[in-house]
C-alpha cells in the first residue's frame, strides 16, 4: 500500500498468496513507483509462471497520484517479447502523446526522493506530501523527520503530529541574546531595505528602484542578489542556504540551519508563526526587524503570485508550491500585522491585495 515492496517482499507475499488461494482464483498485482521498482517487480511476478490466471495493473506513462504506478506500455511490451502478447505499442504511444503527456506538467507524477523515503519507512504517503508542501525542507531534512515517526503513527496520517515533528525539528533552540543585541545595534531606528527574491528584481526597473532607494541598511531574504551586495543576508531555508558557499556579506541565520559559519543566529521559533505564512522568510525578517527596533522598511522583490508571471528573480529558487490570490491576500494581512511601516518599491500583488 505504501510503495514499500522490494523483490524479496514480492517473493514472500506472492508465495503466501499462491499457496493459500484456490487454483481458480486470479492473482493480481498493483504496484506504486515509490522506489522505481514497479517494472522490475512486475517482470519478476510474471516470470514465476504460476499455475493460475494472473493480472498486472498499470497506467499509461505510469500516471497516478505521485509517485505514480507501473507504466502499462512497459509491461505490455514485455508481454509481447516474452509471453506471446499482441499488444499494439503504437496505439499506446499515440494515447500517451495525445492524452497523457500534455497533462503531466499540470498533474505531476513519477519517482521522487521524498516518496522513496516514505516507502523506506513504510509510512502513509501523506507524510511525505505534507513535508514537501512546507517548501523549506531538503530531502535530507525529510529523511530525518520521517525516521522519527512513531510506529503507532505510521499507517494513518496525523497532520497535527506531523506538524509537531516539523516544529521540533526546526526549533533548535539556542541562546540568541548576544545575536539579538548585535542586530539591535545594526537596525535600531534605521530605514531597512529588504530584498525578496521576486521576479521584479530580474528586471531593469526593479534594479533601478533598489539602487535609488534611500535606506540605511540593506538585507536580502533567502538569497543574495547578483546586482547588488547587501549589508546582510538573512536565511531561514535549508534549500536556499549553501553551507559551503562564500557569501559576500555578513549572515543572519535562523537556528534550524546547520552551519559553522560566523553568523548571527536567532531562534527559528522567535520569528516564525503557526499560520500558513508562518515560515515565510520576508515575514520572519520583518518580525526580526521589529524586534530590533527598525524604524521602517522599504520592500523590493516581494512580488506575490500571479499566473503567467515569473515568481522568482532566479528560477532556481522556485519551490513548485502552488499559490495564488488567496495566498496574496493572506500575506498582505500578515505584512500589515508585522508591526512596521512597509513601503513597496517594486510592484507587488501583496500591495494590491
Amino acid at each position: 500500500t505504501f510503495g514499500s515492496m522490494r523483490r524479496r517482499d514480492l517473493e514472500r507475499i506472492v508465495s503466501m498468496a499462491d499457496h493459500n488461494l484456490a487454483p481458480d482464483i486470479r492473482l493480481a498485482l498493483h504496484l506504486h513507483e515509490n522506489m522505481a521498482l514497479s517494472f522490475c517487480l512486475a517482470q519478476e511476478f510474471l516470470d514465476k509462471h504460476l499455475r493460475r490466471d494472473l493480472a498486472v495493473d498499470g497506467s499509461l506513462m505510469g500516471m497516478g497520484r505521485i509517485p505514480g504506478n507501473l507504466p502499462i506500455e512497459l509491461i505490455a511490451d514485455y508481454m509481447n517479447v516474452y509471453f506471446g502478447g499482441h499488444y499494439n505499442i503504437d496505439d499506446l504511444m499515440d494515447a500517451i502523446q495525445d492524452h497523457i503527456a500534455p497533462i503531466k506538467g499540470d498533474c505531476a507524477w513519477g519517482y521522487t526522493p521524498a516518496y522513496f523515503l516514505s516507502a523506506k519507512f513504510n509510512l502513509h504517503r501523506n507524510y511525505a506530501e505534507h513535508y514537501l508542501g512546507k517548501g523549506d525542507l531538503t530531502n535530507r531534512d525529510i529523511n530525518h523527520i520521517l525516521a522519527a515517526i512513531a510506529p503507532n503513527k505510521k499507517t494513518v496520517f496525523d497532520a497535527a503530529y506531523a506538524d509537531t515533528l516539523y516544529t521540533e525539528y526546526k526549533n533548535r533552540r539556542i541562546d540568541d541574546a548576544g545575536a539579538l543585541a548585535a542586530l539591535q545595534t545594526a537596525f535600531a531606528g534605521k530605514t531597512v531595505l529588504v530584498l525578496a527574491p521576486g521576479g521584479s528584481l530580474a528586471a531593469e526597473a526593479g534594479r533601478v528602484a533598489v539602487s535609488v532607494a534611500a535606506a540605511d541598511v540593506t538585507v536580502s531574504a533567502n538569497f543574495v542578489p547578483d546586482f547588488v551586495t547587501p549589508d546582510y543576508a538573512f536565511f531561514t531555508n535549508a534549500k536556499r542556504f549553501d553551507v559551503d558557499a562564500a557569501y559576500p556579506c555578513p549572515l543572519i541565520l535562523t537556528s534550524n540551519l546547520r552551519a559553522d559559519k560566523d553568523a548571527a543566529v536567532v531562534n527559528y521559533d522567535r520569528l516564525s508563526a503557526t499560520d500558513a505564512q508562518g515560515g515565510n522568510s520576508v515575514l520572519m525578517l520583518l518580525r526580526l526587524l521589529r524586534q530590533c527596533g527598525a524604524a521602517r522598511v522599504l520592500l523590493a522583490g516581494a512580488d506575490g503570485y500571479r499566473p503567467g508571471t515569473a515568481a522568482y528573480a532566479d528560477e532556481g529558487l522556485h519551490t513548485h508550491t502552488g499559490r495564488g490570490a488567496a495566498y496574496n491576500a493572506q500575506m498582505a494581512g500578515a505584512i500589515r500585522a508585522a508591526g512596521l511601516p512597509v513601503e513597496f518599491i517594486t510592484p507587488s500583488e501583496y500591495e494590491r491585495a
